[in-house]
């Protein structure tokens, strides 16, 4: 039985005083429901009381924390706290709805967070306070999942909407308004919810197709059980049925007809032949199960009976009575020998509620024939001719043919029990005879009392308590009872029971109520109980109550501190006196208990009160005594006279008092109280604060102490220091407010007056930014465009003061740079007062003077400091200007009557397109120019061309300043022409052949003749010929040999050669002609490539491609492999582009699988040219790297493996043989893979000792050559094995086998210990060879030597084997009492009594009885060893008598216990 001690309102404990009976082995809970009321800890204490054993009660402790969150999620299904949705077919939805509800006073906004799976509706919703909005949550899914805790998150905030409107707006509203505008107060913590669900196809196993009953009687049944398996991972539901012709009803019938089958479960089908008729019988079982995967069909049985026609049968429902075991063995037969009866049996059953009550049992007997036969019943009882408790009603008769005939029994109990009776059925023209067993259970009527036991507690004398209790009738007939007053005795005025008699309707209760009401200060103890008609033992009512009286004393203190005692008859008088506000006075009244049991007590004062007590009310225990306190702290002046107020003792005395004190408050003044700085500019770094004095007088003729309580902020500052003011003193408090931010203000600075009172002052400002802005804001850029030079422009902008107070600007801090730019502003003064909404008008002017490029200047201003542009202004000075690329150009020496061209580049760099004319008649006839006019526009060039072409052999032919005018520039520009004419000479013919882009020089001589220095530069006629120096000055005599380089970058053919000449101009206008020939072969390599790869490894190399012409060329690239291998692959791009005369990388990548010498070429052609460069390769493949490091880690014993996988790139199939050096390793020898696929080889680790090893595993192929694989294996300790757990009695013992798995295959020896001497084991065991993975079973005992429990480490060890360790849990109980053991009288018996412990102890014997004796009375038995003692009984005056021998060590642990009987002889 369950009570509780201290009740507490926040738990619900359900079958309080309930008497429950635990069988051995058994449990029972008990439901404690935590239901908190408000924010707080509670606590409750449950006592478990054992009847009949007052030492096995036991205090259970409960606590629970009440606590409160702003959003919470209710009405989830089975209250749980997520969302299963358990199973559901593939694309059905299904929905789960649950409500979040807001638990505080702000509105709160939600969003969820869903998956693909899992949706939910509305997403987006506001919440307005103390109320709850319906969530839908929706699974679905368009193929199989099973998903598992799947996380929905809601993000949650308190908002406040910004402008009025539909505070319960959500996602899902049928007219799409938009989300209202809010503001977030406060990001609150997401709400996470688990969701779990499982979706697929319905699937099932069906193993029989087929039903063949066998032959069947009419009028009976048979059943066949079909096992239908779910095989997918959702519950499936499957509706059954029958198959039948309309004309005909087959007697078949299906149980149930609808099948829920859990995921992967199997459900039983019962199908049920049932003839009503002699025939051959066939019927189709079928099934309809929704959601069936579409390539399974629904369900279908074939089924076939057959009946045959009976010559009677009992329409009697089948019994289990002896079929199921319920029978006791003991029992005799219709023989009366013992032993089991014919299962074949018929029974027939009665139950009786209660006795002397008749129960009777009715049944038909049916004829199926055509014919009439008489019968007649028998008993078959030995003692037939006693009183028995059954009888036949209708002992014989006729039965017509196709009729029925009634047949009724009887039965009438005397006692409690089970009885039986044998009848037997006779049809005597038939010779047909049916055993029959009658079996009748009479049962004590299941009537009780809801509780036994009642405990009044502690109540006051002539108080009154009243508990109820149900009687409880949960039979199906009702029952009459009485209180049975004879318990009551002289009590009787103490106790009213009511009713005290009545009827207890079927399944039903009567409330019994129970009064208590005590006369005298004494404890209480009642039984009462209660006659049942027809039950044979009576219901109790166990009853306790303790009275007592109240005996309370109130005292407090005087001046002096002596105690005073209160009256609880006069009116008390307590005196506070003068008091500060805000000070505190308190008295002190002390409550004592001189009763036997607690008393509560309460303080009553008015509503509106200016003292507060404490504590108000209360518990005072037995004996002692509590302080209460009784405060006067007055929050302003006030004066009390007679104050009422009173303390009430419960059930006690009530103490009167009347208060009298007085409040005052010192006089101090502050010259003001608040103050309002009003609009301030946002403080700066080096700026001065904004200053306020607060003055403070003492107007009180005592010091006061003052301090203020206020902590500097960024934005205010208050200067002061504490300190105590005198006498009509004052105190000047200097404030500085400074604001960091664009907002209001409004502090309290807190002054403490002597610690007690609180003077406030309060402090406003407004933090505002320098709003110094244009008019109109589209003027931040003041673009003068393009001005011509010596003209002027001007614009006027407003600059207005936005701001709330006067602002102070200066405007003179870019005077100087806008100079430089030739713009002027005014007003420029570096001190203007703009105030609140004041424009000033701002006028800036653009002349500029020369021509300036474009440029972007910036009007700085400064606000309080802070310095920021005001405007940009763009502009531009346009003019004329134009230039030529030089102003001298040389053509050197001509042949006379030869021509030589040059280009000169005419730019104009001005800012406005103009004209421009040569003077062509200053150029004669050496020189011409063309274009010779034009127009040019601005930033545009162009490109003159200058012939010189001599008549004359001149050494120099020089024109000077040659003019082109241009419009408007006032000056021309000027240009001068220089050249030379020369005879020409006998030509000489140089021949060069080299391959295409490979350079070739060859040099010609020069010998200066003449008496002057020669200069001479060699000039050539086209692009093919080129020479390294540009010029060779030559003294007279000098030899100069001049290099001429041949770099063609074109083939040549036979009949298209490249052709030119070189040509040297003497300064004696003489000049040397040579002819110069190229003949350009196909090129070479351009390099040759040899590399050492290992291979397996996968190489890129990279080959530089070289665009030798000054525009893109596009190449081919082709790849020529000698001696082509499969088992080597060189790729590349088809094609790469390189710009003009740049370089491009082209990439190669080399992979070969086995070792070798590959030599390629690369080709790079350009399509078009037909021209070509390529490079020559040589890769030697040399034996691979380790291809992979294997790192495998598992516990010993336990198998590992991993996968390799291997690709055959080759057209034929490729066997892999594999070799290793750890013999831990397992694998298969070879394996094939088929052309063009892949194969992954699983190689395993099952290591036996923990350790760390490497190896080397080879995987090698003729085709594809060798992988190699380093292995870094580590194997740990496996653990413990599972935990093997003994419990035994002290002095008894436990064998328990532990049981491991030997994977060495040659014969091994184990070693085995233990740690701990109460358990034992064998040192070693021997495992003969075999094939490895026997198991191996190994005993241990468990021989406790102290109570409680005990732990050990089992270690089995072999060098070859590993490790096994396992931990043994035991646990030693009190030893159990043995016995009985038997003695006859007169005779002795020996017991042994065996010594538990590890050390020699005594052992000593008592007895009970003294018709028993023992022998000796103590022994000493040496540890872990038995000695036996001698018992022997001395007849009594009985023929038998019991006793108990205790056996005690000096150990002090629990007795042995065994139970004697003696018996006489």
């Amino acid at each position: 039985k369950i009570d509780v001690i201290n009740p507490n309102k926040g738990f619900v404990v359900g079958g309080l005083d309930k008497t429950f009976i635990l069988e051995p082995k058994q449990s029972h809970s008990v439901d404690v429901t935590f239901i908190p009321t408000d924010v707080r800890i509670y606590t409750l204490e449950l006592k478990l009381r054992v009847q009949n054993n007052s030492f096995e009660n036991t205090i259970i402790a409960c606590s629970g924390e009440g606590y409160v969150s702003d959003v919470i999620v209710e009405n989830l299904p089975d209250e749980t706290e997520d969302l299963t949705f358990g199973e559901s077919p593939v694309g059905v939805p299904k929905q789960i709805d649950f409500s979040l509800s807001n638990q505080c006073s702000s509105t709160i906004r939600y969003e969820w967070k869903g998956t693909n799976e899992f949706s939910l509706s509305p997403t987006i919703g506001y919440i307005p306070p103390k109320s709850s909005k319906k969530i839908s949550s929706t699974f679905k899914t368009a193929e199989p999942r099973s998903l598992r805790n799947v996380s929905l998150f809601a993000k949650l905030s308190k908002i406040k909407f910004i402008t009025p409107c539909n505070e319960e707006w959500d996602s899902s509203l049928k007219h799409k308004e938009p989300e209202p505008g809010y503001k977030s107060l406060e990001e609150l913590k997401n709400i996470e919810i688990k969701a779990s669900a499982t979706s697929d196809y319905a699937k099932y196993e069906l193993k029989h197709g087929n039903i063949q009953f066998k032959s069947t009687l009419m009028f009976q049944s048979r059943v066949f059980n079909l096992p239908i398996k779910n095989t997918s991972n959702a519950t499936i539901e499957c509706h059954w049925q029958i198959e039948q012709d309309e004309e005909e009803k087959t007697p078949f019938s299906v149980e149930p007809r609808k099948s829920v089958i859990n995921a992967n479960d199997t459900s039983f089908v019962n199908i049920t032949f049932a003839p009503l008729e002699a025939a051959q019988f066939h019927g189709k079982l079928t099934g309809q199960i929704s959601n069936l995967h579409p390539n399974v069909k629904q369900p279908e049985v074939e089924i076939i009976a057959h009946s045959s026609r009976p010559l009677c049968h009992f329409e009697l429902p089948e019994s289990d009575y002896i079929s199921g075991g319920r029978r006791n063995p003991e029992l005799k037969g219709p023989d009366g020998k013992l032993g089991s009866l014919d299962p074949r049996t018929r029974v027939i059953e009665f139950k009786s509620c209660g006795i002397k009550t008749k129960n009777f049992k009715r049944f038909y007997i049916v004829n199926p024939t055509n014919v009439s036969y008489e019968f007649h019943w028998e008993c078959e009882d030995p003692a037939k001719n006693q009183i028995q408790p059954f009888r036949c009603l209708t002992k014989k008769g006729l039965i017509l043919g196709g009729k029925k005939f009634e047949i009724n029994f009887e039965y009438l109990p005397t006692e409690l029990g089970t009885k039986e009776s044998f009848w037997t059925f006779h049809i005597p023209d038939h010779n047909i005879s049916v055993v029959f067993l009658l079996v009748g259970f009479a049962e004590e009527p299941e009537v009780f009392l809801e509780k036994t036991y009642i405990n009044f507690n502690s109540l006051l004398v002539n108080k009154k308590s009243v508990e109820i209790v149900n009687l409880v009738n949960a039979e199906d007939t009702p029952f009459q009872f009485q209180v049975d007053r004879s318990y009551l005795g002289s009590e009787e005025k103490v106790w009213d029971i009511s009713p005290s008699k009545g009827t207890i309707p079927p399944k039903s209760q009567v409330p019994i109520t129970v009064s208590f009401c005590p006369l005298q200060e004494k404890k209480f103890q009642q039984t009462i109980g209660f006659v049942i008609h027809k039950k044979p033992s009576m219901v109790t009512l166990n009853t306790k109550g303790e009275a007592y009286a109240i005996h309370d004393l109130l005292s407090t203190e005087d001046e002096m501190g002596s105690p005073i005692l209160l009256s609880p008859i006069t009116v008390n008088e307590m005196n506070v006196g003068q008091v500060q506000v805000n000070d505190t006075r308190t008295k002190k009244v002390v409550i004592e208990n001189q009763s036997k049991f607690p008393f509560d007590f309460s303080w009553k004062q008015p509503k509106i009160s200016p003292i507060t007590i404490s504590p108000e009310l209360g518990t005072v225990g037995r004996g002692e005594k509590l302080e209460c306190s009784i405060t006067f702290q007055p929050k302003k002046t006030i004066s009390l006279e007679g104050f009422k107020f009173y303390c009430k003792i419960t059930n006690g005395n009530t103490y009167n008092f009347n208060l009298t004190a007085k409040a005052f408050i010192p006089a101090l003044h502050f010259n003001f109280i608040s103050h309002n700085f009003g609009p301030c500019f946002i403080h700066r770094q080096g700026l001065s604060p904004i200053e306020k004095i607060l003055r403070i007088t003492n107007n009180e003729n005592v010091e006061i102490s003052l301090d203020c309580l206020f902590k500097p902020k960024p934005h205010l500052e208050v200067h002061f220091t504490p300190t105590v003011l005198g006498c009509g003193s004052s105190i000047e408090v200097t404030i500085h407010f400074m604001p960091k931010s664009e907002q209001s203000y409004d502090e309290i600075v807190p002054f403490d007056v002597n610690g007690l009172q609180t003077v406030e002052v309060r402090i406003f400002g407004e933090g505002s930014r320098p709003k110094i802005e244009l008019v109109e804001e589209d003027k931040q850029i003041v673009n003068f465009g393009a001005v011509r030079t010596k003209n002027s422009s001007s614009v006027i902008v407003s600059v207005v003061n936005r701001s709330k107070r006067v602002a102070i600007i200066d405007l003179s801090i870019s005077v100087k740079e806008l100079a430089s730019c030739d713009i002027m502003f005014s007003p420029n003064n570096p001190e203007i007062k703009l105030k609140p909404k004041e424009v000033l008008p701002l006028k800036i002017i653009f002349e500029p003077k020369t021509r300036l490029i474009s440029f972007s200047k910036d009007l700085m201003m400064s606000v309080e400091g802070l310095i920021r542009p005001l405007l940009s202004i763009r502009g531009m000075g346009q003019g004329v200007e134009m230039k030529l690329e030089t102003d001298v150009m040389t053509f050197g020496a001509v042949v006379q009557n030869g021509a030589s061209s040059q280009r000169l580049k005419l730019s104009n760099i001005g800012d406005v397109g103009t004209q421009f004319k040569w003077d062509t008649s200053a150029f004669g006839t050496d020189f011409s120019i063309t274009p010779s006019e034009g127009y040019l526009s601005a930033g545009m060039d162009v490109l003159l061309k200058i012939t010189f072409t001599p008549t004359q052999i001149s050494s120099d032919i020089r024109y000077k300043d040659l003019k082109c005018v241009v419009e408007g520039l006032p000056d021309p520009i000027l240009l001068t022409l220089v050249g030379s004419c020369v005879a020409q000479s006998e030509n000489e013919t140089i021949i060069f052949k080299t391959p295409v882009r490979k350079r070739l020089s060859k040099t010609i001589t020069l010998t200066n003749t003449s008496i002057n220095t020669w200069r001479i530069k060699p000039i050539f006629d086209n692009d093919y010929w080129s020479s390294p120096k540009a010029s060779h000055k030559l003294a007279t005599g000098q030899t100069a040999i001049v290099e001429i380089i041949y770099c063609p970058l074109t083939m040549t053919s036979d009949k298209n050669e490249h052709k030119g000449s070189v040509f040297f101009a003497q300064p004696d206008g003489g000049g040397l002609l040579f002819n110069l020939v190229g003949i350009s072969i196909p090129p070479l390599a351009t390099n040759h490539i040899t590399r050492i790869i290992p291979s397996k490894t996968p190489y890129s190399q990279m080959l530089p491609v070289q665009n030798w012409l000054q525009q893109p060329q596009r190449f081919k690239a082709t790849i020529e492999i000698d001696n082509q291998d499969p088992s080597v692959s060189l790729k590349g791009l088809d094609y790469i582009d390189v710009p003009a005369l740049g370089e491009r990388q082209f990439k190669v990548n080399f992979f070969s699988f086995k070792e070798g010498v590959v030599n390629c070429k690369v080709i790079f052609t350009n399509e078009s040219t037909k021209e070509y460069s390529f490079y020559t390769l040589s890769f030697t493949t040399t034996a691979p790297n380790i291809l992979e490091t294997i790192e495998l880690e598992t516990p010993t014993r336990r198998l590992i493996s991993h996968n390799i996988t291997l690709d055959n790139p080759l057209p034929n199939i490729v066997t892999f043989n594999l070799t290793c050096d750890n013999e831990d390793m397992t694998f298969p020898s070879s394996v094939s893979c088929n052309p063009g696929s892949q194969i992954k080889i699983e190689i395993s680790y099952l290591p036996l000792i923990a350790k760390e090893a490497t190896g080397r595993l080879t995987i090698s192929s003729p085709q594809l050559g060798i992988y190699l694989y380093d292995l870094k294996l580590k194997s740990t300790s496996a653990g413990n094995e599972r935990a093997i757990h003994y419990k035994a009695g002290l002095g008894s013992k436990q064998v328990q086998a532990f049981r491991f798995i030997n994977f060495v295959k040659a014969k091994t020896e184990y070693h085995c210990s233990v740690d701990n001497e109460d358990f034992l084991v064998d040192k070693s065991i021997i495992v003969p060879s075999g094939s490895g993975g026997n198991e191996v079973v190994v005993d241990i005992c468990y021989e406790p030597s102290k109570l409680g429990d005990s732990k050990a480490n089992l270690k089995i060890f072999s060098e070859i084997g590993g490790e096994f360790n396992c931990c043994l849990f035991g646990h030693c109980t009190l030893p159990q009492p043995q016995g009985p053991i038997i003695i006859k009288g007169g005779s002795t018996i020996n017991v042994p009594i065996f010594n538990p412990f590890f050390k020699p102890t005594n052992f000593s014997f008592n007895l009970d009885n003294s018709h028993f004796s023992v022998k000796p009375n103590e022994i000493n038995i040496p540890p872990k060893k038995s000695s036996s003692i001698s018992l022997s009984f001395k007849n009594g005056p009985s023929a038998t008598a019991t006793g108990k021998l205790t056996v005690v060590s000096e150990e002090n642990s629990a007795p042995w216990i065994y139970y004697l009987k003696g018996v006489s002889p």
